[in-house]
């Protein structure tokens, strides 16, 4: 079986995919890549969200210097601010500006 992952720089239009994937089928399972494909915002959330997320190492086989970079970048940025911790941390950010405005 073939992967649904692919280089998004092989495709002309790939946006027209994303818009079609996230209507069609919005989580695909790919057993080849032993991952799952996320194309709902929400849905991608949810998941980083969850206590039980595991966020694997960024495979770098087979990528140029600069994407090896970029995807170690955006694995570090995902590790860092896609946590519990943080996402409670902008809740009472939140929480604590509304109960200012409703004291006033």
């Amino acid at each position: 079986m073939n992967s649904f992952l692919f280089l998004h720089s092989e495709m002309k239009d790939p946006y027209s995919h994303y818009h079609e994937m996230l209507k069609s089928n919005p989580v695909i399972r790919d057993t080849t890549a032993h991952c799952r494909i996320i194309y709902s915002h929400e849905l991608c959330k949810l998941m980083l969200t969850s206590k039980d997320a595991l966020i694997p190492p960024v495979n770098l086989r087979g990528l140029s210097e600069e994407a090896a970079a970029i995807a170690q970048a955006g694995q570090r940025r995902t590790l860092r601010e896609h946590t519990y911790a943080q996402r409670m941390r902008e809740l009472l950010a939140i929480l604590q500006t509304w109960l200012r405005r409703r004291k006033r």
